[in-house]
C-alpha cells in the first residue's frame, strides 16, 4: 500500500501530503480495485486526497468564526444526541459542537455534526482554497481505510490489536479523543476505525 502511495505521488509530481489553509494535512490515496462484498468488486478509477485526521473542533471553528454558520443541532434548538454509559441516546439543547463533554479541545474531533453541516464545510473550504472539497463517497472511504487490507480491519483480522488503532466502546470511556494519538494505517490515516463517526457522501 505503501509503495503503491509512493508511486502514485511520483507519476503525480505531487507530494504524498500536502496541508491546507486551515492545517488539515491531506493524504495522497492511489487508485486501486477491492471487493466491498464477495459479489461486488469497486475500482476506485482515479487518486484522491483524504484527511489524514478527523476534521477537528479547531478546524470548524475556523468555518464558523468566518462564516457564522449554525448548525443544524443549534439552529432547530434541539440539541444533538449523545449515548450516555447505559448505551441510552440522550438529546439536549445544549449538546451542540461546542459542549464541553463534546469538544474539549481544538484537537478533537468535531462532532454533533448533521451532513448538511459537513456539506456546508466542504463547500467553505472549496471556495476558500479554490479546489472541490467534498465528502468521500462510500466505497472511496472503505478503500481509504482498508489501504491494502483484505482482513476485516486495515491490520488484517485480528480483533485484538484493534485498541491499538482505534478509540471504541472498550477502551474510550465513551469519550471522543484528541485525533491521532493511535496508530495509523498503511496510507496514514488515523481513526478510521474509531473515534467519532463519519460522514460519506
Amino acid at each position: 500500500a505503501r509503495t503503491s502511495q509512493e508511486v502514485w505521488a511520483k507519476r503525480l509530481g505531487a507530494p504524498v501530503e500536502t496541508t491546507n489553509t486551515v492545517g488539515m494535512k491531506l493524504r495522497l490515496i492511489p487508485p486501486g480495485e477491492f471487493f466491498m462484498t464477495p459479489q461486488y468488486r469497486v475500482r476506485i478509477s482515479k487518486p484522491f486526497r483524504l484527511s489524514a485526521y478527523e476534521t477537528t473542533v479547531g478546524q470548524f471553528r475556523a468555518f464558523v468564526g468566518e462564516t457564522k454558520y449554525k448548525t443544524d443541532a443549534e439552529a432547530s434548538g434541539r440539541g444533538g444526541t449523545v449515548q450516555d454509559h447505559n448505551r441510552q441516546r440522550v438529546q439536549k439543547p445544549e449538546y451542540t459542537w461546542l459542549h464541553p463533554d463534546v469538544a474539549p479541545g481544538d484537537d478533537y474531533p468535531v462532532a454533533q455534526l448533521s451532513w448538511r453541516d459537513c456539506d456546508k464545510f466542504c463547500l467553505w473550504l472549496s471556495g476558500k482554497e479554490h479546489r472541490t472539497y467534498r465528502l468521500p463517497t462510500e466505497a472511496e472511504w472503505e478503500w481509504a481505510c482498508r489501504a491494502g487490507s483484505e482482513g476485516a480491519y486495515c491490520f488484517g483480522d485480528d480483533a485484538k490489536k484493534l485498541g491499538d488503532y482505534a478509540w471504541y466502546s472498550e477502551n474510550s470511556d465513551w469519550k471522543s479523543h484528541p485525533v491521532g494519538q493511535k496508530k495509523p494505517n498503511a496510507w496514514g490515516l488515523y481513526d478510521m476505525h474509531g473515534n467519532v463517526a463519519e460522514y460519506c457522501l
